[in-house]
């Protein structure tokens, strides 16, 4: 798997604001964290069927394959987890926590 860093950096705003940089970061990270595994699972294990792959292609680019979907699945899914994490960050943010350097 390849080594994906994901910074949140928070724009600046006042209290109570939505943080729309924050949430899209978040997103990413849920997508990446959660998404990402499962897709190389399916593609390696019992799950993959010898119909309905991509050929050599597939075979060359699956990791990038993978880390596109991973993200734009991140960004369409509501897991709920995104949601509480963009919440604590967003009210760390506010308090003066992380990412105000």
């Amino acid at each position: 798997m390849s080594d994906v860093g994901v910074t949140l950096v928070i724009a600046a705003g006042r209290p109570g604001t939505d943080f729309p940089h924050l949430r899209e970061k978040v997103n990413e990270f849920v997508g990446l964290a959660f998404y990402l595994p499962l897709l190389n699972s399916a593609q390696t294990g019992s799950l993959q069927g010898k119909y309905g792959h991509g050929g050599r292609g597939e075979e060359m680019f699956r990791s990038q394959l993978n880390l596109e979907l991973a993200r734009r699945a991140g960004q369409a899914g509501r897991l709920g987890v995104d949601e509480a994490i963009y919440r604590r960050l967003a009210a760390a943010y506010e308090r003066g926590g992380p990412g105000r350097d």
